[in-house]
């Protein structure tokens, strides 16, 4: 989350927030997440992560038939998820600073 703010500053934050430390713990957000209109997740961009967005939104919008389920992987599609998406174009900006 905090990686994603950096990146996009804090206007991209004007929605409420579920922070999970592991896709594991969807389950415990899951009657909360499907009180809203629409969910944007930033899930890793693997396996794991790819079935947890499934799960996700077949379980929620069997609670909310109008809910929209967005997968935000496409976004960082090259990395593993937003933080190394962060690290890497930290590491651009750091050599492109030493060449010059």
């Amino acid at each position: 989350m905090l990686s994603w703010r950096a990146l996009y500053g804090s206007k991209s934050l004007d929605c409420d927030v579920c922070v999970l430390n592991s896709v594991s713990n969807w389950r415990r957000a899951e009657g909360w997440l499907s009180s809203h209109g629409k969910i944007c997740l930033c899930l890793d961009n693997d396996d794991a992560g790819r079935r947890t967005v499934s799960d996700i939104a077949q379980s929620v919008r069997k609670m909310n038939g109008n809910l929209e389920v967005w997968d935000m992987s496409s976004s960082y599609e090259n990395y593993k998820d937003v933080g190394e998406m962060l690290e890497a174009q930290g590491a651009s900006r750091s050599q492109s600073v030493k060449i010059r």
